[in-house]
């Protein structure tokens, strides 16, 4: 039986004493998936995302991510551990001051890369993502579009297995938007697992994959046909 990429067991997440963002949550996602992550403003979409990424240790149950368990990870295992997911931003988060290439060939840098293979690298993905001769351009002489294909760029820079996008539609527009889920499914294809926040149902009308649905700290999954539910902690 093939292991789970992701597996929550009766998790729950609360800031202070407010009310549970995620309350007694078990689910278990497989690789090579791609799920959106809907619910209403405020529900806990961000917050759900930031426990994959091992983003905050305040919560209680088990929390695995390629069948590590997070709340053991030591300090030194993290910087690894987080080399294998991407995270994409709605608010794209370039540095402002390095060109475009430097931006996408940055986390090869920071995991002590020779700046040659680093230009290398980052001139091919340009060249796959749709970018090829704005190397040298700085992030804010881009379009919205080209901003967001930057970002993904540097997300999967370093081959994640899993891609974490929170709301990464919501500053494009519908063309963009469209052109980006194209791109989002090639990732797909290509074995990356894919978790994406959104608020746009014509996207997941249109790309139809398995929902988890978020509300009042409860999640279920429903599959894209007839949105049968597979999975629900109520």
């Amino acid at each position: 039986m093939q292991n789970s990429i992701i597996k929550f067991e009766r998790v729950s997440l609360q800031y202070q004493q407010g009310p549970y963002i995620i309350e007694d949550v078990s689910f278990n996602l497989y690789p090579g998936t791609f799920h959106y992550l809907i619910g209403a403003s405020g529900a806990g979409k961000s917050s759900l995302l930031k426990l994959m990424y091992s983003g905050t240790k305040d919560y209680r149950g088990t929390i695995k991510i390629f069948d590590r368990d997070l709340r053991y990870l030591k300090p030194q295992e993290l910087a690894h551990f987080r080399q294998q997911i991407g995270f994409i931003f709605q608010d794209f988060l370039l540095l402002d001051h390095l060109t475009t290439l430097n931006n996408i060939a940055l986390p090869l840098r920071l995991r002590g890369e020779k700046w040659s293979e680093c230009r290398k690298k980052a001139q091919q993905m340009m060249k796959w993502i749709g970018l090829e001769g704005f190397e040298e351009a700085m992030p804010t002489t881009l379009s919205g579009g080209q901003k967001q294909r930057a970002v993904i760029a540097r997300s999967i820079m370093n081959k994640p297995k899993l891609l974490l996008a929170d709301e990464p539609t919501g500053n494009l527009d519908d063309e963009n938007a469209a052109k980006l889920l194209y791109l989002f499914e090639e990732l797909n294809r290509a074995g990356i697992t894919i978790i994406m926040a959104t608020h746009n149902k014509d996207l997941t009308a249109e790309f139809p994959h398995p929902i988890i649905s978020l509300a009042e700290g409860k999640i279920s999954i429903q599959s894209p046909r007839g949105y049968e539910k597979v999975a629900n902690n109520a």
